[in-house]
């Protein structure tokens, strides 16, 4: 009885080889999970003007830039509004933005940060299906949500 796992256990370790047997499992190379390639530049440099901005939130169909100035929406809105929104991200990431409490048809948001030298994608982004533009980042140290309509 003893014997039938030690046999068993044997041709199974016998049926693995090194690749040189044709009759191994292969992996298909479209079944290979791909990581995915991470799109902020690491080497990206914050311009030394601090900014105080207030920004108002788009809602896209898409991961894209959604933060414009209310200055730049009114001008823009009829034609190239996408070109002039920006990305945020916060200098602290273990403070997360208070979505929970933040309603984009009635509050505006105050930040204070400096943006990126170039065009990029906010830090944690990552490649997706979907094709990605780059933007303006915003890098705020200080948010606040405020009323739209004060």
């Amino acid at each position: 009885m003893l014997k039938s796992p030690i046999i068993l256990f044997c041709i199974l370790a016998s049926s693995c080889s090194d690749g040189s047997n044709n009759s191994t499992l292969e992996v298909k190379k479209d079944s290979v999970i791909r990581q995915p390639k991470y799109l902020a530049d690491p080497n990206n440099t914050l311009e030394s003007k601090v900014q105080k901005l207030e920004l108002e939130y788009i809602v896209w169909g898409c991961a894209c830039a959604n933060w414009i100035t209310p200055k730049d929406y009114n001008k823009y809105q009829d034609s190239a509004l996408a070109k002039h929104c920006i990305f945020i991200e916060p200098a602290d990431t273990t403070k997360s933005f208070p979505d929970s409490i933040f309603q984009f048809d009635k509050n505006n948001i105050i930040v204070i940060g400096q943006f990126y030298t170039k065009e990029d994608f906010p830090k944690g982004t990552y490649e997706t299906e979907e094709q990605l533009d780059k933007a303006k980042v915003f890098r705020y140290t200080d948010l606040k949500i405020v009323d739209k309509h004060n």
